[in-house]
């Protein structure tokens, strides 16, 4: 045989062994597919943990049919691999099934649930946060604060804005209980979402949820935040003036004791004048007394 035709023989077997190495890829994963979308718990776990290591959209169907099943292991586990695919609507619907397993009355069940939640990530921060506002046993609480906390820092601007119109939704509840509970969610969490709560609790139409921003980034020491709060002491809302001054005393921003010095003594409202003066007091008392020499 000539060396031009053994190279071509060889060519041609290299090609022959690509494709069947394809084939045999495509035939495996119409079997994990076919699997994920049976009602045998045993063949669904393994073939959803199969397509979470090799997504393809292709398996979407199969694996939301997983997501009905009545088996909690079966739905993490679809959970997982619909994830894997990136595949946002489909995720949104898998974190939406999952919730209802988290708000369940097994605390172990909630668990395994949280897990499926924390693959997806940043479009379960919605669901997530209900979670953690509606669970009654303190591990769950826990835990999904954990995941909260974990899915935020790797979140999109767009997922960490949804996260935060969920809590203040909470905050906007009129039940205390609920109220409570978002309020400690928004302390917990407003060093992660600052940003984000200047832009949307600060200029949220319910005053009471621009007062629980205000109190809770000052509770959760947002610094960054005093500049947004500063504003507000000029506010036409006296109740807003108020809660700015308390707020920026509490952070001790030293940039706003002049127009707290201001408002301490022009503020139409005593109540204002009285916070402004604390304020003042609680800042002054930081700075280092006059005629101190610098190392």
């Amino acid at each position: 045989m000539s060396q031009s035709a053994a190279s071509t023989t060889a060519t041609w077997v290299a090609i022959a062994l690509v494709a069947g190495a394809a084939l045999l890829g495509c035939d495996r994963n119409a079997r994990y597919i076919r699997d994920a979308a049976s009602n045998d718990p045993a063949r669904q776990v393994p073939a959803a943990e199969w397509l979470a290591l090799h997504p393809t959209p292709s398996a979407l169907d199969a694996l939301q049919m997983g997501m009905q099943s009545t088996h909690l292991d079966v739905r993490v586990a679809s959970a997982r691999a619909i994830a894997a695919t990136g595949d946002t609507r489909a995720m949104l619907d898998a974190s939406r099934i999952l919730r209802a397993d988290a708000l369940g009355e097994h605390p172990k069940a909630a668990e395994k649930a949280l897990e499926g939640m924390r693959a997806i990530g940043g479009p379960a921060l919605p669901d997530l946060i209900t979670v953690a506002l509606l669970a009654t046993e303190g591990y769950v609480r826990a835990l999904v604060r954990g995941t909260i906390a974990e899915a935020l820092v790797s979140a999109s601007p767009a997922e960490r804005r949804a996260a935060t119109v969920s809590l203040l939704d909470g905050v906007a509840e009129s039940d205390a209980d609920l109220y409570r509970a978002a309020y400690g969610a928004l302390v917990a969490f407003a060093p992660l979402v600052q940003d984000e709560l200047v832009d949307l609790g600060l200029a949220h139409q319910n005053r009471r949820v621009q007062i629980s921003t205000m109190m809770g980034m000052a509770d959760a020491a947002c610094v960054g935040a005093g500049p947004a709060i500063a504003r507000f002491l000029v506010s036409a809302d006296a109740v807003l003036r108020a809660e700015a001054a308390r707020s920026l005393g509490a952070l001790g921003v030293t940039a706003a004791l002049p127009e707290l010095q201001r408002a301490a003594t022009s503020d139409p409202v005593l109540d204002v004048r009285k916070a402004a003066r604390a304020a003042a007091a609680a800042i002054r008392a930081l700075l280092p007394p006059d005629g101190d020499s610098q190392p």
